[in-house]
């Protein structure tokens, strides 16, 4: 009887030892479910710089002969019988270099770069002639009596060189207008049926 006794004790003794070293273990932590992270953010595509076409060349060939006239009345204004004519031409040079540029730029739907190619001709021509009469002033005070007009002949060359630098500028940076894309369509082939067989027929464009 004492025997199992001391056998119950020992039995109740050794369950209460587990569930004591039970009691004191801890459990792990159980990790929380994270969000899904976002996806990363593309970046957005840079915009290609659109397609220009240079048309320059319909504004040189006006503006050398605007030039090539002015040249020449220089040389016709020397003789005092030609005065009116070298005058003559002139305006002629002055009309057609003023206008052309404008003019061209118009035509091809610039409206805006039609203002800044006549305000271009017009500034730079009268800086070329105002520095011309500059550099020439100290000819006519040096040479008081048998070159009088000296001055005059600097500015004109003055008036040549910014005409002819203005009509450069406008046709190398204002003289571009954008190209638009033409619409392609898919090509679709065709089945023609003939007496004798029959015939295909590519269409589209490219």
């Amino acid at each position: 009887m004492r025997t199992s006794r001391a056998t119950f004790s020992s039995i109740v003794c050794g369950l209460a030892l587990r569930a004591g070293a039970a009691a004191g273990q801890t459990l792990p932590a159980v990790a929380e479910p994270q969000p899904p992270a976002a996806p990363p953010i593309a970046a957005e595509p840079t915009a290609a710089p659109p397609e220009t076409r240079w048309y320059g060349w319909q504004t040189l060939a006006p503006d050398a002969v605007a030039v090539g006239l002015a040249m020449v009345a220089a040389h016709v204004g020397e003789k005092a019988d030609q005065v009116a004519t070298a005058r003559g031409l002139l305006a002629l040079s002055a009309g057609i270099f003023l206008a052309d540029g404008p003019i061209v730029h118009a035509l091809h739907g610039q409206p805006g770069r039609a203002g800044w190619s006549l305000a271009l001709r017009l500034g730079l021509t009268l800086l070329g002639g105002a520095a011309g009469l500059g550099v020439g002033e100290s000819c006519r005070t040096q040479y008081v009596y048998d070159h009088e007009g000296c001055q005059f002949e600097y500015g004109f060359y003055g008036l040549v060189f910014g005409a002819a630098t203005a009509a450069l500028v406008d046709a190398a940076i204002v003289g571009h207008e954008p190209v638009t894309a033409r619409a392609r369509s898919a090509p679709s082939i065709a089945f023609t049926p003939l007496r004798d067989g029959g015939a295909l027929s590519l269409s589209g464009r490219f």
